[in-house]
Formats: structure tokens, sequence, C-alpha cells
């Protein structure tokens, strides 16, 4: 893939995104901005990470850098959003460039239960594929999934610097997959399998709204299961993801669909 290039910015260049750039999206760790064919996600400066010192503030800098360096030039890397060039402030890695995809998410189609299975099966076989490369996604949520339904449905993550990539962590793990590191400790394909299994159940759920991860929780702990995962072998998987009675063994609730 060759080198990844390096785009510097000015100081009033990072000034004005980072601090005046109020019309662009932009969630707990960085702004999302839109520049053309391509979009930019630049980072905050404390990487939404609440009361951490400097040191710990370039540890995830270099961090995020090493990943999407690898990423780059990881030729069997098949997903379309990839880093196309990073971005730098003062000599220091701030953020990265990727293709801008005009392609919705999984949550911003209209889905009956039979077609949110069938996708739900191909973001499961595409978090499968990651997992041959060395790679475990950290944020597996519906918003960070695009759908080309021109292209067969093919599968888009997006948000790829917050991944476990070779022996780099994932550094700003969601609700799903910080229940699961307190409870279990390591992080592995096995993480991703308990947060696509919480997808799993908030898109079989329900008809017309989202829940978060606490509700989907507190139903799984009382005995509620979406009928379509409703059976002997996914009964066993959700009380091995509820209660920390035994290590999570890892399995998938859509394969048993």
């Amino acid at each position: 893939m060759g080198v990844l290039s390096n785009i510097k910015l000015s100081r009033e260049e990072y000034d004005y995104l980072v601090n005046k750039a109020h019309f662009f999206d932009y969630g707990s760790e960085a702004h999302i901005i839109r520049d053309g064919d391509y979009v930019m996600k630049l980072f905050r400066k404390n990487f939404g990470h609440e009361l951490v010192n400097d040191d710990e503030i370039e540890s995830i800098r270099e961090n995020k850098h090493q990943k999407i360096i690898i990423l780059h030039g990881m030729k069997t890397f098949d997903n379309e959003f990839r880093p196309l060039a990073t971005y730098s402030y003062n000599g220091k890695f701030v953020g990265y460039k990727g293709k801008y995809l005009d392609l919705p998410n999984l949550g911003d189609i209209s889905l009956n239960k039979e077609e949110k299975i069938h996708y739900l099966k191909l973001i499961r076989n595409k978090l499968a594929l990651f997992h041959e490369l060395g790679i475990v996604y950290g944020d597996v949520k519906f918003d960070n999934i695009l759908i080309d339904t021109a292209n067969r449905g093919k599968i888009i993550f997006v948000d790829i610097d917050n991944m476990k990539v070779l022996d780099h962590q994932i550094d700003m793990p969601n609700s799903f997959a910080t229940d699961f590191l307190r409870k279990y400790g390591f992080v592995d394909k096995t993480l991703d399998s308990y947060m696509m299994n919480f997808l799993t159940i908030e898109q079989l759920i329900n008809e017309c709204f989202t829940y978060d991860y606490e509700d989907i929780l507190n139903m799984l702990e009382v005995g509620f299961i979406p009928l379509e995962v409703d059976c002997k072998k996914n009964k066993k998987l959700i009380r091995e993801m509820v209660y920390v009675t035994e290590k999570y063994s890892g399995q998938y609730l859509i394969d048993n669909l």
C-alpha cells in the first residue's frame, strides 16, 4: 500500500476544526468532518477520556497512530473504509482520513425480521474475517455498521481506530465491551461475539426504536428473550452473557437461528 501520507495542519486550521467547528458531527472522542469525497476523524484533545494525565493521552495517541499505520499497510483488510492519510498538528498525530461513503447504517434501513437476520449473519461473517487478521472490532453497534444495499448488502465498518489490532488494544470500549471486560478481563474474539450478541437482540427485540445496553440486560435478567433467538442453545449462551458463573464461550446467537 506504500507509506501512509501525513497532512500537517496549521495552528489556525487545527484550532478552527477542534474548537469552532460546532456545526460538524462529533462524538465523545472525535469530530467527524466531511471534506468532499473524504471524511476526517479529528480527535478531541483528551480523546474523549475524562481525568487522564498527559502521559495517558500520549499513550492513547501512539496506540491509535500505530493501529492506523498497520491497517493502511494491511492488504487483506477488506473494508471499504480504511485509512488514506493521517493528520498531524505540532508534530503529533491528531486524526486520520478515509473515503466518504454515502451509505445508510444498520439503524437507518427499514427491515423486516428476515432481512435483519440476513444482515446480522453478514456482520458476523465480517467479524470472523477480521479475527483472521488479528483484529477485534471494539464498538459493535448499529450506527458503526454501514450497509451497501446496492452491492449485495456489503458490510462496512467505520470507527476503525477503536479496535484491537494485533498487539494494540481497544482505546475506548463501548458499554457492551466495558461490562464484558469487567466480568471476564480479556480482549479477544469473544469480546466481538459478546457485543454482536447484544446487537442481535437489540435488532430483533423491536420494530420502531433501539434499546440501550442496560435495557437489554435488564430484560435478559428477568428471562425475556426474543422469540427469534429463543432456543436451548441460545438460552444457555444468554445465561453466560448475563451471569458470571462460567467463562463466556464466545458463541454467536445468530449461528443458532
